[in-house]
């Protein structure tokens, strides 16, 4: 209620410039802002909204009018519910958006040139008689010559040097050993003066830095120039014929010439378990975020593979859904804006961190560049990464590229630092071909052709393997889940994997609603769930209700959290106390509910803590609560070893259940009404609880997780526990 409005200033292109129209009503949400954007797009025109017919196939990205352009990062103070320390001046530019009726898209993988508008177009005849004359004697550099360079070099700074750098990765493992967050994407910037013209560069990128969703934006902004080059390998969302996806992309290594070696890059990568962790947690992200405007139920994992660019390689999975009836692309766009995987999790968390540790706006870095179709909604939006950002100034161009890595447990700060410049180091290299200079004076090398060989992002017992970064540009993709060269420490992983995708998106048996409308049907379980700002929240939603279940989202933080009189008063069924960053006695309606239940009270239905509702069991009972002594364990698959009874009763033994924590409960030596029911593959730190009667449990893994195997058997077995008093 408290977040400034977001205004959006409408204009018309009449008489050679463009004028202003009414400004927009402002709002305080980024989807009812772009809902009302494209309101308005639809009807600013005299240009009729049109659909081509190849729409019915689905063969074009685009086919008609559509609103496309840019969305800055910095509009994360309109997604998330927290004020940036570090906004961006009242001048700077925060999104531009256009109507764009008529439109040349060349299909790569028919080489054929698509020219659409509306029939009897004017322009589209005119540019249809230029193409004919251009196509007869056709030669790529009629249409985008190669540019002739000068022969200066150019000299460019970066914004931190490698010591502040290290530093950051250093306070970064701090906050998580201490449960502030599972982990976090961190960025720095270089910043020079181009020796060409931002289009130029542009040309250079598309032909030595491919990717499949890059992009070119050119604007005056108030009569200054600004320009966009992003060669971006992520998808942020698609949306076509009601399907809704994201592509997250999260492990990164070299390539090499050698194909062994290159291989080899890439098998150390998949088999290393920083990298797959940091994967699992942002496909485990992306799952929650897609679910807000999904039918309950329809979201799931549904690729992971390693694709492989002409300088990098990257894990890349698939994360899919329906749309949801009552929701549109507008809200989808909000719910995974910005990107989990440059952000961090969990992302309200993640998003206030690094506002604090880079202490500058981001701008238009890792923000999105994309177009939506105004008649169906169908479009492609992508992460504004392997981008450099241009200003004109006088008669040069000032750019910005900026680059980073997501921080884990796991990282090693100096590796880190070399993944930031492994990924900034193309762009650098075409833009300026010139020395960076850190702020303290000290000659900055980075990885490439003309400096020091390439090291390899892939993880081999602390160290780097090196390779070249002048290799094959062929892009290729390669299964994770066929290939046979993945480690036995795997197996868990996949084995939930696959279970998943035999299971497809079965039709949704429950449904999820908001505080506090709610009307579950009187046959129905009814579970509420007291949500504590966790990114994996409607993760456990869905699949409470692809089990049948009507699940009530309760705020378990904050101004609009009811109190525990308010929630009983809708007669759950169930209790679920949700996961999330921090301590529980952070979210004082978690650590109510956790202490009514151990006093046994009749009104109190059956309770399941996870992780942070787990812990807020064992304090409530008095229990210590500490960083873990075996240290944090973020997004990986582990041995739960239990005794098949209670809620465990049809795992098997040992379980595989995904791990989110950093802090851990330590029994007392005293009689407790709680006692431990299942531990860690060392056996020491104790991984479920229960209490004497069967009616209170906790657990601190995620039976939801993406990689979790059987976790819908435990809360089944949850789900079948009735209220002892009834």
């Amino acid at each position: 209620e408290d977040t400034v409005p977001l205004s959006w200033q409408p204009q018309q292109w009449r008489f050679g410039r463009w004028q202003a129209l009414p400004e927009l009503p402002p709002q305080r949400r980024l989807g009812p802002a772009l809902r009302q954007v494209a309101a308005c797009a639809r009807q600013s025109s005299s240009d009729a909204l049109w659909l081509s017919e190849a729409a019915k196939d689905g063969a074009l990205p685009v086919n008609g009018s559509a609103l496309a352009g840019l969305l800055a990062y910095d509009l994360v103070q309109w997604t998330q519910p927290l004020a940036l320390e570090h906004p961006p001046e009242p001048s700077e530019l925060l999104a531009a958006l256009y109507r764009v009726d008529r439109w040349l898209v060349h299909q790569r993988s028919t080489g054929k040139l698509h020219l659409l508008a509306a029939p009897g177009d004017p322009w589209a005849l005119q540019v249809a008689e230029c193409l004919d004359v251009l196509l007869q004697d056709f030669q790529a550099a009629a249409l985008a010559p190669e540019p002739s360079l000068p022969q200066k070099m150019a000299c460019y700074t970066s914004s931190i040097d490698d010591e502040t750098h290290i530093d950051a990765v250093k306070q970064v493992q701090d906050a998580i050993r201490h449960g502030q967050f599972y982990q976090l994407n961190f960025g720095r910037s270089w910043q020079g003066e181009l020796r060409e013209s931002p289009w130029q560069l542009m040309q250079k990128l598309f032909k030595h830095n491919a990717a499949p969703y890059s992009g070119f934006l050119q604007l005056q902004v108030d009569g200054k120039g600004s320009a966009l080059c992003s060669c971006s390998p992520e998808l942020l969302l698609s949306a076509c014929g009601g399907g809704l996806s994201t592509c997250p992309i999260k492990g990164t290594c070299a390539r090499s010439k050698d194909a062994r070696e290159d291989l080899q890059l890439r098998q150390e990568m998949v088999a290393s378990q920083k990298e797959v962790a940091e994967h699992m947690m942002l496909v485990d992200l992306e799952r929650h975020d897609l679910g807000v405007a999904s039918c309950p139920s329809s979201v799931a994992w549904d690729r992971w593979r390693v694709e492989a660019f002409p300088n990098i390689q990257h894990m890349v999975s698939k994360v899919t859904g329906r749309l949801c009836p009552s929701s549109d692309v507008w809200a989808a766009l909000e719910a995974v804006f910005p990107g989990g995987s440059i952000t961090g999790c969990p992302k309200t968390a993640t998003i206030a961190a690094i506002d604090a540790l880079e202490k500058e706006p981001r701008r238009c870095w890792t923000g999105s560049l994309g177009f939506a179709d105004l008649l169906t909604g169908d479009g492609q939006w992508n992460i504004l990464i392997r981008t450099l950002e241009a200003e004109a100034q006088d008669s040069s161009w000032r750019a910005v590229v900026k680059a980073g890595g997501g921080l884990t447990i796991g990282s090693d700060p100096a590796a880190e630092v070399q993944e930031a410049k492994l990924k900034a180091a193309r762009i650098l290299q075409l833009a300026f071909q010139g020395t960076a200079v850190q702020r303290r004076g000290v000659e900055e090398r980075l990885p490439g052709p003309d400096g020091p060989s390439v090291r390899a992002m892939a993880r081999n017992g602390g160290t780097f393997r090196s390779g070249q970064a002048e290799v094959a540009q062929q892009i290729a993709v390669q299964d994770v889940a066929g290939d046979q060269h993945v480690p036995p420490r795997l197996g868990g992983l996949l084995k939930a994997f696959e279970a998943q995708r035999l299971e497809g998106s079965p039709p949704a048996r429950g449904s999820w609603t908001l505080w506090p409308a709610w009307s579950p049907a009187a046959d129905k379980t009814r579970v509420v769930f007291i949500d504590n700002l966790d990114s994996f929240s409607l993760n456990v939603a869905n699949a409470l209700t692809k089990l049948g279940a009507e699940v009530l989202m309760v705020p378990g933080r904050g101004p609009t959290s009811p109190s525990v009189e308010e929630v009983l008063k809708v007669r759950p069924s169930h209790l679920v106390l949700g996961p999330g960053p921090g301590r529980p006695e952070m979210s004082p309606l978690t650590m109510a509910f956790a202490k009514m239940a151990l006093r046994g009270l009749p009104q109190m239905p059956p309770l399941l803590g996870l992780c942070l509702g787990h812990q807020a069991l064992g304090v409530a009972e008095g229990w210590r609560l500490s960083p873990s002594p075996l240290g944090p364990c973020h997004g990986v698959t582990e041995e739960i070893w239990h005794h098949q009874s209670g809620l465990f009763s049809q795992l098997d033994s040992p379980a595989r259940m995904m791990r989110y924590n950093s802090l851990v409960l330590e029994p007392p030596t005293s009689t407790s009404k709680l006692q431990v029911c299942a531990w860690d593959a060392s056996r020491k730190l104790p991984m479920a609880i229960e209490g004497r009667d069967g009616q209170v449990y906790g657990v601190q893994f995620h039976p939801e997780s993406a990689g979790s195997y059987q976790g819908d058997q435990l809360l089944r077995a949850f789900l079948s526990l009735r209220r002892s008093a009834l």
